[in-house]
């Protein structure tokens, strides 16, 4: 488990390796300096270079929150080959983070203004291509992940009787609103990823 409620760093970074170099923000003394989002149009290169520059020029602590996975294996590869050539920097802190686990938390935040419901269950998911989905089934106190068909999962969730959030590309949280969640959520818990239940059985 992790406890973000206390930071070692005294500025912060988040960047989306779904959509990484596209999409990431920049804190210093909890006001938001930098945020790039997340365009087809963007250049990658220009905002790699922006991305780095943010880093290089930090002259204190900080912590670096990025996307773990699942998502984009290039994406995720290049966050941790960056992480490994920054791990011998002392001032600069590396935390991994669930895409799911940074869903369902975004959508909890969201449900709670909407419905004043505290103990919400619901699933969130998205596409893994050929059909298959990455979710997770948020429930009281737990997220719980699985790999499946896309058919599957919907039928479980109809007989479950719970809500499902679909997410595309445009519809996950800005980097800023990241940082936002991290403020509220203390724990985020890591698990392997891309791991197929052995209880979910053949595609439909």
């Amino acid at each position: 488990m992790l406890n973000f409620a206390n930071k070692r760093g005294s500025s912060r970074v988040f960047l989306n390796t779904v959509y990484f170099p596209n999409a990431f923000v920049v804190e210093k003394e909890g006001e938001i300096v930098t945020e790039v989002l997340a365009d087809r149009s963007s250049k990658v290169v220009g905002n790699f270079l922006k991305f780095m520059e943010e880093i290089l020029s930090c002259e204190d602590s900080l912590d670096v929150y990025y996307i773990a996975g699942p998502g984009s294996f290039t994406g995720i590869k290049v966050a941790f080959s960056l992480m490994k050539a920054f791990k011998k920097v002392d001032n600069i802190f590396w935390y991994g983070l669930n895409l799911l686990e940074v869903l369902a938390h975004f959508v909890e935040e969201k449900e709670k203004i909407l419905s004043g419901e505290k103990k919400l269950k619901f699933a969130v998911y998205f596409s893994a291509h050929q059909g298959d989905v990455f979710a997770a089934f948020k429930g009281v106190d737990s997220v719980y992940y699985l790999c499946s068909s896309k058919s599957y999962f919907l039928d479980l969730v109809d007989s479950i009787g719970i809500k499902s959030y679909e997410f595309k590309k445009g519809d996950f949280p800005r980097p800023s609103e990241v940082l936002e969640i991290l403020n509220k959520v203390k724990f985020f818990v890591n698990r392997p990823l891309y791991i197929k239940s052995p209880v979910i059985g053949k595609k439909k």
